[in-house]
């Protein structure tokens, strides 16, 4: 989407390049840009916790702080976190599942920064609220 920031761009165009040479390191830098995805967004890095201390989040609470504002992407977060947990702590990274990742994380950014699904409801509710009906052109209603 053209809504999205630099640093998210920067990490996804990392992440395609190293899909053709290295997987794991691919699945790793999906789970980057789901961070700096985040961070676009405006989720917290850090909050306060039990000791009143502010703490670092991780990815699984930043993602849960999102689904609280915009619900509806919790899987697909997850689902790329895990992907990329397994590239960066065990090296490993699936074809498969790096595609469907990458398919996945098209989905996400066209809803979260375009907002895809509200932009259409907005369509179907004009269309509702003229019942399909086309708007009046100009000179039209006075027989021109």
């Amino acid at each position: 989407p053209k809504g999205l920031n630099a640093e998210v761009r920067t990490h996804l165009r990392k992440a395609y390049d190293l899909f053709w040479t290295d997987l794991a390191s691919c699945a790793n830098r999906l789970r980057i840009v789901v961070e700096y995805l985040l961070d676009q967004l405006g989720v917290p890095q850090e909050a306060v916790k039990g000791n009143r201390k502010s703490v670092r989040l991780d990815l699984a609470e930043r993602a849960s702080l999102l689904a609280v504002a915009r619900p509806g992407h919790e899987k697909t977060l997850t689902a790329l976190r895990y992907v990329g947990n397994a590239g960066s702590h065990e090296a490993k990274g699936e074809f498969e599942d790096i595609m469907d990742c990458f398919d996945l994380l098209e989905d996400v950014l066209k809803e979260l920064i375009d907002r895809r699904s509200e932009k259409l409801e907005e369509k179907a509710d004009r269309i509702i609220a003229s019942k399909g009906r086309p708007k009046p052109q100009t000179g039209e209603a006075d027989g021109k």
